[in-house]
């Protein structure tokens, strides 16, 4: 899988990075491809969110043993209307405790 852009992965790494000039980081970062030609297309964004959801309620539950602390879906892209299962996806994401960030319009 390769992005194209190179945005998801500047995102993924200053979200990751370590701090005071440390490259190392405790953050496992999921690579998912939601990207269609150019656009982002709501059914691949709904599955790609519900899969990082299945993930996280899995460390989630095992945290104690692992230490695993939680889970941050960047969805840095717009779509042009965010259907009921892309809502859905999100909603649960969030009450399973994932923090979900959206991008601001570039207007």
């Amino acid at each position: 899988m390769s992005d194209h852009v190179g945005h998801g992965t500047n995102v993924a790494s200053l979200l990751a990075g370590g701090s005071r000039g440390l490259s190392v980081s405790f953050a496992n970062i999921i690579n998912t491809k939601i990207w269609c030609s150019e656009r982002a297309v709501n059914s691949r964004v709904s599955e790609a969110i519900a899969d990082i959801t299945a993930d996280h309620r899995i460390n989630i539950l095992g945290a104690r043993e692992s230490g695993f602390k939680g889970s941050i879906i960047n969805l840095s892209f717009g779509v042009s209307e965010a259907g009921a299962t892309l809502r859905t996806a999100i909603e649960d994401a969030r009450e399973w405790g994932v923090t979900v960030v959206v991008a601001a319009p570039n207007m």
